[in-house]
């Protein structure tokens, strides 16, 4: 055909045992494989069928015949990126599909040893996203990472997925600023924890560079941890320990339910005042006893993605609208009796942000809007 997949299987001294060609009379594209265990592997591929590409699986024996083939069609064209194999035997697959809005979105299909279809999930969203690599961690749960692009915006996101063993979603992250960002590759590590690669252009001088990362299994970065980090992290577990509102995240993240705001306000409502009274003067108890390894306190401010509004004016007014939510945490707190006393040292700390909806919640594989509006600390060490 106009190209074939190329196999070559070499012996343990570097020898060719065998290469193959495999395709249609069309164009066939190899994208992936995945050894099975018997000496065979698994193809991953996208064959030209008249005008469209077909996602498709090939099981290849250890001679290199195919035992079967299957062929996962959808409309519009398709993308596949990784395949991989579980625990249990089975196999992953990362794709894509096209929504009604012509934009690529994740598509996640498993499978078993046979090539029959246990799940597929298509994950609509009104950006370009894809999951260039994928894996699964000891608790049998998802991780993926790609980018995020909205058309109108221009920007591209590096974008992590959490997806637990159906597919269903669990948290997402975007990473980087106003500028092309995206993720490549993943490794699951020892503890849980993921190691990430891909590239940035956000940094200073605008060129694209190297980015490396590491994250907890909840979504949070793994700094580098100093001695006293794990006394402080204890140290706001312990003064917290009576409060189920509040989360301690390991990346030193802080979240408090009751600071969540109605859609479009940014204003402090009574009960928001009243957490504020309550939780401030406790957290700044805290901090004090570190403050020479402190290095900044940041509020930030978050969205959800309603705004009836075409999507550049969307994005701006959200960036608007959580940034005056981090705003107006911070000056309400600043003032409060019981922080006074801080409160040369808070000013040297203390800084917003906003984040419009770079980090939604999701629940039930649906953008939980309540509580994506909402603001967030973050304590970052020297």
């Amino acid at each position: 055909g106009r190209s074939d997949v190329y196999l070559v299987k070499f012996n343990p001294n570097g020898q060719v045992r065998w290469k193959k060609k495999y395709g249609s009379p069309n164009k066939d594209i190899g994208v992936d494989g995945v050894a099975t265990g018997d000496g065979g592997l698994i193809l991953l591929s996208v064959s030209q069928e008249e005008n469209k590409f077909i996602l498709s699986c090939a099981k290849i024996n250890d001679t290199g015949d195919i035992a079967w083939i299957k062929k996962f069609p959808k409309a519009g064209r398709q993308k596949a990126f990784k395949i991989i194999k579980t625990a249990q035997g089975n196999y992953l697959i990362s794709a894509s599909f096209v929504n009604k809005n012509k934009q690529d979105n994740i598509r996640l299909i498993k499978i078993n040893n046979q090539g029959s279809l246990i799940w597929e999930r298509n994950y609509f969203n009104n950006a370009h996203e894809q999951l260039n690599d994928i894996s699964m961690d000891f608790k049998g749960n998802i991780i993926g990472v790609g980018y995020s692009q909205n058309e109108n915006q221009g920007d591209m996101d590096a974008l992590v997925r959490y997806y637990d063993h159906n597919g269903n979603k669990l948290w997402e992250r975007r990473f980087g600023k106003d500028r092309h960002d995206a993720f490549k590759s993943l490794t699951l590590l020892h503890d849980n924890t993921f190691a990430i690669a891909g590239f940035s252009t956000s940094f200073s001088d605008k060129k694209r560079q190297i980015w490396i990362m590491k994250l907890h299994d909840d979504g949070s970065l793994v700094k580098k941890k100093p001695k006293f980090y794990q006394n402080l992290y204890q140290s706001l577990i312990h003064e917290f320990r009576d409060t189920p509102a509040v989360h301690i995240y390991k990346d030193l993240r802080i979240t408090h339910n009751g600071l969540i705001f109605k859609q479009g306000s940014s204003t402090l409502t009574k009960a928001h005042k009243n957490v504020l009274t309550r939780f401030m003067p406790r957290l700044t108890r805290v901090l004090a006893i570190y403050k020479e390894q402190i290095n900044n306190l940041k509020i930030n401010g978050y969205t959800s993605t309603e705004w009836n509004a075409p999507s550049t004016q969307k994005y701006l007014k959200n960036a608007h609208l959580s940034n005056n939510r981090a705003m107006h945490i911070l000056d309400y707190s600043y003032q409060l009796k019981q922080v006074k006393k801080n409160q040369k040292w808070m000013s040297q700390i203390l800084s917003t942000d906003g984040y419009a909806y770079s980090n939604l919640i999701y629940a039930n594989k649906k953008e939980n809007k309540i509580r994506s509006r909402r603001v967030e600390l973050e304590i970052i060490l020297k």
